[in-house]
């Protein structure tokens, strides 16, 4: 890609050109903790819905080597139990659900035995039935007329499946931003800023906070958040402005250039449409004292 910005002043001039007083598109910038615990937690979520799903997986896999089977099999006994459920709602309510739950015995005409349980009935004694299972694994087996009655039998596991796919899409998208964070940082394009005494400041809601220089804690209720404001100086003695990240902490404003380098990088600096950005923090060299 042939990039027509290649000086930081050209960056400053393209900005300047924007009319934009103050930037306030920030984001957090490159970040491998993220993408490696999101990463971490999708894995581990599809690893819980896999064990809720072990042995129709473990059937379906059996067809690739050559040990799927199926049977039909006779209801030998079947026993059932209401089962209730007891939901609090708010305000000190409560409410209850029943569901009816089988334990069903079933034998095949070779003799081996089958035992499972659901809120699904088979009509009982003499009833036949189509077990799918592998023969490599007779332990892992399911009713074939009773797949599309698992999810609400197992429902944690289509939870933690909805879970799983969804920390997926975020997991790539995540790797897809720290990409672009990082091919902004490889370009080498950026412009130093210093940090102002000025800040931007919010009240929000959370249920905890802490602040620097101060051990006192809440629990709940409205807490004060500030974003630090950057300028760029150029030339002809605009400024270019832009905010920083929200944080509990109040800011430590100029004296924050003394050991620290701030530069802020675009994401997508000929994209004039495009005003994202992040700030880098680099602390600043000790130069050694040439009498030394």
């Amino acid at each position: 890609m042939a990039y027509i910005i290649r000086s930081k002043e050209d960056l400053a001039r393209e900005l300047a050109s924007r009319g934009v007083s103050r930037f306030t598109d920030v984001s957090g910038g490159p970040s491998y903790l993220l993408c490696g615990v999101l990463a971490a937690a999708a894995v581990l979520l599809l690893l819980i819905h896999a064990a809720a799903f072990s042995d129709i997986y473990a059937v379906q896999f059996s067809r690739f080597t050559g040990n799927y089977a199926e049977t039909e099999a006779t209801v030998v006994s079947q026993s059932s139990e209401v089962v209730t459920h007891r939901h609090h709602r708010k305000h000190g309510r409560t409410t209850t659900t029943k569901e009816t739950r089988y334990q069903t015995k079933a034998v095949s005409d070779d003799g081996a035995e089958f035992i499972f349980s659901g809120t699904h009935n088979y009509g009982g004694k003499g009833g036949k039935i189509i077990i799918k299972y592998s023969k490599s694994e007779p332990r892992n087996y399911y009713v074939a007329a009773d797949f599309f009655h698992m999810p609400s039998d197992r429902s944690f596991g289509l939870v933690i499946l909805i879970f799983a796919v969804l920390t997926f899409f975020g997991t790539y998208a995540a790797f897809r931003q720290n990409r672009k964070c990082l091919m902004a940082v490889a370009r080498g394009l950026y412009l130093p800023v210093l940090e102002t005494s000025h800040c931007e400041e919010r009240t929000v809601q959370t249920s905890t906070y802490s602040r620097r220089h101060s051990h006192n804690r809440s629990h709940s209720g409205p807490h004060k958040e500030y974003a630090p404001i950057f300028r760029y100086a150029m030339p002809d003695g605009t400024e270019l402005l832009f905010q920083g990240k929200w944080s509990c902490e109040w800011p430590d404003g100029e004296a924050a250039n003394e050991d620290k380098e701030f530069r802020v990088y675009m994401m997508d600096p000929e994209d004039p449409d495009n005003n994202e950005y992040f700030i880098k923090e680099i602390p600043r060299k000790v130069r050694a004292d040439p009498g030394v």
